[in-house]
């Protein structure tokens, strides 16, 4: 069980450090993207253009928490593999006086 409740702490970590970077990275590339449509025209549909730009932020943000969960339980995974191993057996030593 306690395996179980690291892998998940890593997991749930991980999702919410990748919606994070998530946001962060879709903040910085949705204004650049939509230059370019806002350029063909002056006038523009702006509610289409609001609803646009808030998937794009929404659909970032679950892209980064699906990456962001994946890699978490990659690392909670392993971690837990490491901790399970059994230490290697020491070599028998001769008894004293032998």
């Amino acid at each position: 069980m306690e395996t179980f409740k690291r892998v998940m702490l890593f997991l749930l970590a991980g999702a919410i450090l990748g919606v994070i970077a998530g946001t962060l990275i879709t903040r910085a590339w949705v204004p650049w993207f939509n230059e370019a449509e806002m350029a063909k025209s002056t006038v523009c549909d702006l509610p289409d253009v609001t609803r646009k730009t808030i998937d794009k932020l929404v659909r970032g943000q679950l892209i980064g928490g699906g990456i962001g969960a994946v890699v978490g339980i990659a690392a909670g995974v392993t971690l837990a593999q490491r901790r399970k191993r059994p230490a290697a057996p020491a070599a028998p030593q001769a008894p004293p006086g032998a």
